[in-house]
């Protein structure tokens, strides 16, 4: 041997990221192992999911007590990543060798029996969200339909929130108008024909629609965090209640459904 070097890994979470006016995300707020490679990558969710909300508080259209949002939704989330990773630290870092032997022996015999080894995924965002099967999880990046080449979707509206219409006709509802009330920089777009100020979505391949499934729209957070697939009237609501820091209830807002 000429090196070694001996690493102590943790898996640590702030028990609180906001005091006042002062924050903590990243690093600052948590460790983690690094047998998934998702320390950087939470770091960058929690920035993302700091950064509308700053803008939004700056801007006055939310209170100060609406970044508690970030810890109530990026705890969970980081804790569930570093559990995964932990667990997979387990599994690399045996040393006794005759434990190895059983543990290799063991994904040899299921590999054998077709079963594939069961690596930790990263979970979708539970809180803050509504309680429907596309909601939490990461809306990809559309194209719209523009002159001449096809335009992605966040190079063209930025970074702001994102609504999806099944049909362009339902641009005209009340329900809008509450919508960019709260949210005046939200971006509308829609699977069909697009209408006066509404994008038309390309889905050539029917990813989009099959995430909202049966349900008028879709909205998406400036984060592209699915918020929930469900009428305009749901939607509209829970994203009022939301900006002012309340959380959507699943029980609740299942019944309301």
């Amino acid at each position: 041997l000429e090196r070694s070097a001996v690493y102590r890994f943790h898996g640590l979470v702030a028990k609180r990221w906001r005091q006042g006016r002062a924050m903590v995300i990243g690093d600052a707020a948590h460790q983690m192992p690094p047998f998934m490679g998702q320390g950087l990558c939470a770091g960058a969710r929690d920035a993302c999911n700091l950064a509308w909300k700053l803008a939004a508080v700056a801007k006055g259209e939310a209170p100060l007590e609406f970044l508690d949002t970030v810890e109530q939704e990026r705890i969970p989330h980081v804790k569930d990543v570093t559990k995964g990773a932990i667990a997979m630290g387990k599994t690399v870092c045996v040393t006794d060798p005759e434990e190895a032997a059983l543990r290799d022996a063991k994904m040899m015999e299921d590999h054998r029996a077709g079963k594939g080894f069961a690596f930790p995924g990263v979970p979708r965002i539970e809180t803050g969200v509504l309680d429907d099967p596309a909601a939490g999880a990461v809306c990809p990046e559309g194209f719209i339909d523009g002159a001449g080449a096809p335009q992605r979707v966040d190079d063209l509206v930025g970074y702001v929130p994102l609504l999806v219409l099944r049909d362009a006709a339902s641009a005209g509802a009340p329900e809008i108008a509450q919508l960019t009330s709260v949210s005046p920089d939200l971006a509308i777009a829609s699977l069909s024909s697009d209408a006066d100020g509404v994008l038309k979505l390309l889905d050539a391949e029917g990813y989009i629609s099959g995430m909202m499934g049966p349900a008028e729209a879709m909205l998406v957070k400036p984060d592209r965090i699915i918020f929930g697939t469900a009428s305009l009237t749901r939607l509209s609501d829970a994203w009022s209640q939301y900006l002012v820091g309340k959380l959507p209830a699943p029980d609740a807002m299942e019944q309301a459904a």
